[in-house]
């Protein structure tokens, strides 16, 4: 595990963070439905709204050639998870508390709507009605059979 975590194997101190004694200090967590490619490179910008009713709105600034990502969602507290911070720098180790996980999920804006796009809902489904088997007559209790997508319903 010492060499996932990029440290040797000697024996270090654990220091318990500032988050655990003062309110002032946070850690979130923020859990994307998708990951944008401006996620992808520490130099890229976002930025985080918090409204009404504890909603939070991220949005991921556009870069060449890409619109800017939209995403919305609600904050729920934490109450006993930690994170564990590495300095690979100092070797400094530090637990602290998480006060806020973030579910966030993709919005999609007017403008990013395809070419053609309708608001209404999507065209039926085609149905196949196979006919009573012979002898039989509508009215006498047989039963039509319709196939959907290739399965058969009775």
């Amino acid at each position: 595990m010492a060499d996932k975590l990029g440290l040797g194997p000697e024996v270090r101190e654990l220091k318990i963070g500032d988050s655990f004694s003062s309110n002032k200090i946070a850690f979130h967590t923020l859990r994307y439905d998708f990951k944008p490619a401006s996620v992808v490179s520490a130099s890229k910008h976002a930025s985080i709204e918090v409204g009404q009713n504890q909603q939070i709105t991220v949005t991921h600034l556009e870069t060449a050639g890409a619109p800017q990502t939209v995403f919305k969602g609600s904050q729920r507290p934490y109450h006993k998870e930690c994170v564990l911070i590495i300095d690979r720098t100092t070797g400094d180790i530090t637990l602290e508390k998480l006060s806020t996980n973030i579910q966030l999920k993709k919005t999609r804006q007017e403008s990013q709507r395809p070419t053609g796009y309708l608001n209404s809902q999507r065209p039926p489904t085609p149905v196949e009605k196979k006919p009573s088997p012979p002898g039989r007559n509508g009215n006498s209790g047989g039963k039509n059979r319709n196939v959907t997508g290739g399965a058969k319903h009775s």
